[in-house]
């Protein structure tokens, strides 16, 4: 395999949020009311709203400085700590009247049925102050592109005139906006605006798709607009004109949670590397629908874009990162040179272990597998198995720890059919998680 990483340099602005999920097994209805009883929920959180095109576009190999408020507050520090694992510079500002945003999502047997949002609009000094800090660094970072993630949850004084400001500076660099305002005139000048046909209608009303499109460019100057339709796929229109759409590859829909801010992220990172937009729109719209096969926000991967390296892969449930399972990491890295971990989910654990593990959460795992220098990415996967996470990463080098017999092992044939071998590692004996859970409880 052959990888060519470009590295284009994104600023995203916006509102940021942290995603909660309490997930779990549903059996019976509550006596008290006609719910359903979630049995020993676990709790994992992800990066969203803005951290998750921050996620997206540094998943693809860009580098990104995130700019947004958030709260003086634990859930804070939560999102700090995941965007430093990933290497993410954030330009924070802390307000002192307002909490970070917070979304929690409960799951029972993988569906949603409640979700609680906890948020109240910034200040305005807030919103003017992280505004100016953003235009004071572009000459320090030299951005290729500006990202404005717009909720509409008070991060923004004025989106147009940071728009203009941006375009002063310098014209080459290209506006993304996510909409989510009703009118659009605070986003005059963008380059691109990727809106849903919800936030479509709330702007234009009635009006037909290619009517709205023109009356954008001709009164807004909005050059382009990016339409996501859902199961429909999306529409492209050019300078007022429709230009191309395009039908959804994936039919498997589990969750569009998040799924438009994989639309924005990659289509304002292929097209700064390609400058063609038919090609950045069907890149697009590929991982958006690898996006919405999980539940959550997900950031699917771009990994012809890595570089000349030779990739390996492993995977496990890692609830307790122990002395074996470093040397068996570490072994693992050595047979290429970029290390991926599959990582399974907490509903994936449960599944697999049963109701009481993972004792540690996901997010907690990942962070651990993080700090262990030579891991290099870790991804989560809700599958029992890691087949379809291996189909997508096509390694060059499956990895398996153990008395493993190398055809038994899931992504076998799929790896060594596509020219990739498959190696058994042994672990470092006197070593398990469950030695470890027996112990603490004996």
């Amino acid at each position: 395999m052959a990888f060519q990483i470009m590295n284009k340099k994104f600023a995203i602005l916006g509102d940021v949020i942290l995603d909660e999920y309490y997930s779990g097994n549903a059996y019976r209805l509550s006596p008290e009311a006609p719910v359903p009883i979630i049995s020993n929920p676990l709790k994992s959180s992800k990066l969203g709203g803005a951290a998750n095109v921050a996620l997206n576009l540094s998943s693809l190999g860009a580098t990104v400085h995130i700019y947004g408020i958030v709260g003086n507050d634990l859930n804070a520090k939560a999102v700090e700590d995941e965007l430093a694992a990933i290497k993410i510079k954030a330009f924070f500002l802390k307000s002192k009247k307002s909490p970070t945003i917070t979304k929690k999502r409960y799951i029972a047997n993988d569906s949603h049925i409640l979700r609680c949002d906890y948020e109240k609009p910034f200040q305005l000094e807030d919103s003017t102050n992280l505004e100016l800090k953003l235009i004071d660094n572009l000459n320090k970072y030299n951005y290729d592109g500006v990202i404005i993630s717009d909720y509409d949850k008070g991060t923004f004084h004025s989106q147009s005139e940071l728009i203009k400001k941006i375009k002063d500076f310098d014209e080459k660099i290209l506006i993304y906006v996510d909409p989510k305002k009703d009118s659009w005139k605070c986003y005059s000048y963008a380059d691109f605006i990727t809106p849903n046909i919800l936030e479509f209608k709330k702007n234009f009303k009635d009006l037909p798709y290619k009517e709205g499109a023109t009356k954008a460019y001709n009164n807004l100057n909005i050059q382009n607009i990016l339409l996501t339709k859902s199961e429909n796929g999306m529409t492209l229109f050019s300078l007022g004109k429709e230009k191309l759409s395009i039908k959804p590859i994936n039919k498997k829909i589990v969750d569009v949670t998040g799924a438009g801010d994989t639309v924005l992220a990659s289509f304002a990172y292929k097209f700064l590397i390609t400058k063609n937009t038919d090609e950045s729109m069907r890149f697009a719209n590929k991982l958006a629908g690898d996006a919405c096969m999980h539940i959550g926000t997900y950031s699917p991967m771009n990994y012809e874009n890595k570089k000349q390296k030779k990739i390996v892969f492993t995977n496990g449930c890692f609830d307790f990162i122990h002395l074996g399972h470093m040397e068996y990491l570490k072994k693992a890295s050595m047979l290429g040179d970029y290390l991926i971990v599959g990582l399974n989910s907490d509903v994936s654990v449960k599944k697999l272990k049963g109701p009481s593990r993972p004792v540690n959460n996901e997010t907690f795992r990942k962070k651990m597998l993080l700090k262990l220098e030579y891991v290099n990415e870790v991804i989560i996967f809700n599958e029992e198995t890691p087949l379809e996470l291996i189909k997508k990463i096509n390694p060059d080098i499956l990895a398996k720890g153990g008395d493993y017999i190398a055809e038994k092992i899931i992504g076998y044939d799929f790896v060594t059919k596509n020219g990739g071998v498959v190696a058994i590692l042994d672990f470092l004996e006197g070593y398990s998680t469950t030695n470890i859970i027996n112990s603490k409880e004996s």
